[in-house]
């Protein structure tokens, strides 16, 4: 399956101690006893701004009913599973999106993965981080929409989350963003082509009260995901 996209005005601003820390390391402390890697992350951050291209793909969709743990819409298309279920009962409208950075910075990462290992690393991480704030970008956009409109947001759910397995999640993700084109492509597995991808549904209702919690309450990995950390 294959998404189109459509630019968004949005650069990140991203630093190297952001990297650094990404690297679960106290920043000043690393600069201190490795310059090289300190060099590559400001590298990175340098480097990293003109490899990235912005690109989403939303829409919104107006729920008409529930029943059996599963949403439907309007259109007749739905969602289904008692994680979107729960999290989704009392939005009257869901926002499903796809965020991507392309897939430059990516082959600019596997070019230098030989020749420059630290640098690599650094603009990995740079990119994990310019997706994510992304994401966070246009989550706001959506809750700026919503609030203009006097309506509550839900948490942003991520196909991943305990609940809501990967291949399921992203296949209904895709499915409700039905285009045609090469921009962001869905594997059999579920991952998203380019990597640098992020997919996520947000519920707009009255009756919504965003949840306190994190992203990685709800993630599947999160005990052993080596980026906790920075984002907690």
């Amino acid at each position: 399956m294959c998404l189109k996209m459509h630019a968004i005005n949005w650069r990140p601003r991203i630093h190297g101690d952001d990297i650094l820390k990404l690297q679960g390391a106290d920043p000043v402390e690393l600069r201190r006893r490795s310059p090289r890697a300190s060099s590559a992350a400001d590298w990175a951050a340098e480097a990293g701004v003109d490899l990235v291209t912005a690109g989403v793909l939303s829409r919104r969709l107006r729920i008409q009913e529930r029943r059996h743990e599963k949403i439907w819409f309007k259109d007749r298309s739905s969602l289904r599973g008692r994680f979107v279920a729960t999290h989704l009962a009392r939005a009257e409208d869901v926002v499903v999106a796809v965020c991507s950075i392309g897939g430059t910075l990516e082959a600019r990462v596997s070019e230098a993965a030989y020749s420059d290992p630290a640098f690599a690393l650094a603009l990995e991480q740079y990119g994990i981080l310019a997706v994510g704030s992304l994401a966070d970008h246009v989550a706001e956009l959506i809750t700026d929409c919503a609030t203009a409109e006097g309506l509550n947001v839900s948490d942003r759910l991520s196909p991943g989350m305990i609940g809501w397995t990967l291949e399921s999640g992203q296949e209904q993700v895709f499915r409700q963003l039905d285009g045609c084109g090469d921009a962001v492509v869905l594997t059999e597995s579920g991952y998203m082509q380019p990597r640098m991808s992020v997919s996520f549904l947000i519920g707009l209702g009255q009756g919504l009260m965003a949840g306190n919690g994190t992203g990685c309450d709800n993630c599947s990995i999160r005990m052993r995901c080596s980026y906790r950390s920075y984002y907690e």
